[in-house]
């Protein structure tokens, strides 16, 4: 896996009323999902279970950046090549998985690899990357906001050779469900790397792991300045919620809140 190069903060940058000092639409995205779940990860240092969902997420994305960044330096990646690595990435974090959500192994690694490859084929081709793991550390609301963004690329504007381009922020989803035009228009995600960009056009692209096989489905969108403000408010709610120490758990009907939680026998799956 390629390593991140570290954040460099502007001096000063930070919030010491935050549990990391910084914010990131992960955190972000935990405490909208379940306040209670926030607190024990971030706040108490609980860290979450390894399940084999997140270990198949982040050896595809090693992969897709591993090719991005030689594509970025005029190399090309053959498939065998990758195919290799995905076979050391696996063997060197599959030990440490802690719930193979009734996962068999081999099928786990079929998936990743089959993944890359479609992707190889129908997506490396067409993308013309301007910045892959781009990180940012940016106050947005009065939140010091940090994080990394999959892809930043170059559009042609129109088809024919030498249009002008525009640059889109993409962002890779591996999924068994694909997604709706109306769940990306409404991503916040997207929402916060377009500001941080400063362009309207972003875009999911999605490996969707059907019966059938893996296919590739991108899904483009546009973000307006209502969009962006109406976040903005949302976002710094929701870090005055956490500097006050508000975690409420979520509502028990919630698809967040079972067994698959990490921490359910510590909260309501406790014994009573």
């Amino acid at each position: 896996m390629a390593e991140k190069r570290k954040l460099v903060l502007p001096e000063g940058f930070g919030d010491p009323k935050l549990p990391k000092g910084t914010f990131s639409h992960s955190q972000y995205y935990e405490f909208k999902k379940c306040p209670k779940s926030y607190e024990f990860k971030y706040v108490l240092g609980k860290p979450s279970k390894k399940t084999a969902s997140l270990v198949r997420g982040s050896n595809i994305h090693s992969l897709v950046e591993k090719s991005l960044l030689a594509k970025m330096d005029g190399k090309a990646t053959t498939f065998a090549e990758v195919r290799d690595v995905a076979s050391d990435l696996f063997k060197a974090e599959s030990e440490s998985i802690e719930d193979w959500e009734d996962e068999d192994p081999a099928a786990v690694q079929t998936v990743i690899v089959d993944s890359y490859a479609t992707w190889h084929m129908y997506a490396l081709p067409k993308l013309n990357p301007v910045a892959v793991e781009s990180g940012f550390a940016v106050n947005i609301a009065g939140v010091p906001m940090v994080g990394y963004i999959d892809l930043i690329d170059s559009v042609p504007i129109a088809p024919e050779e030498g249009s002008p381009a525009r640059q889109v922020v993409v962002d890779l989803k591996t999924t068994t469900k694909s997604w709706s035009q109306d769940q990306v228009e409404k991503n916040t995600q997207l929402t916060l790397y377009s500001e941080v960009v400063g362009t309207p056009s972003v875009r999911i692209d999605q490996l969707v792991q059907l019966k059938k096989g893996v296919e590739y489905r991108p899904i483009e969108s546009q973000r307006g300045r209502q969009q962006q403000e109406v976040f903005k408010e949302d976002l710094a709610e929701t870090a005055d919620l956490i500097r006050a120490g508000v975690f409420p758990k979520a509502q028990i009907d919630h698809w967040a809140c079972g067994p698959r939680c990490s921490y359910w026998t510590e909260c309501r799956g406790k014994a009573r």
